[in-house]
């Protein structure tokens, strides 16, 4: 991957190791990561004290390679899209996009 060392640094390349993975996790294999505005931002310590090293980037889209004893939705080998906001369950947008996305069997939705 690739990091900010320090406010306003270019990213460079970064090597870092995950933690195992829990029950309840799912390991997936990142092939495309959106950078926005908020991650520059944050990178430039524009919008307060950050903490560095700084992996940016959310809006992930990838393959299962693991899943926790605990996991029932999703199969290694699936397509997976993590979103940059997070929703409460019963949030009617979250819904929405659920509906959409299992329509077209080729996304799941972390």
């Amino acid at each position: 991957g690739y990091a900010v060392l320090e406010a306003k640094a270019d990213l460079v390349p970064f090597e870092f190791e995950r933690r195992e993975l829990g029950s309840n996790d799912v390991g997936f294999e990142i092939h495309y990561s959106g950078i926005c505005h908020s991650d520059i931002h944050q990178a430039r310590e524009e919008w307060g004290d950050a903490l560095f090293p700084m992996v940016p980037g959310h809006e992930i889209v990838g393959v299962v390679t693991a899943i926790g004893e605990k996991v029932s939705k999703f199969s290694v080998g699936d397509r997976v899209g993590v979103a940059a906001v997070l929703f409460r369950r019963n949030d009617r947008h979250l819904q929405w996009i659920r509906k959409k996305l299992s329509a077209n069997r080729f996304w799941r939705l972390l």
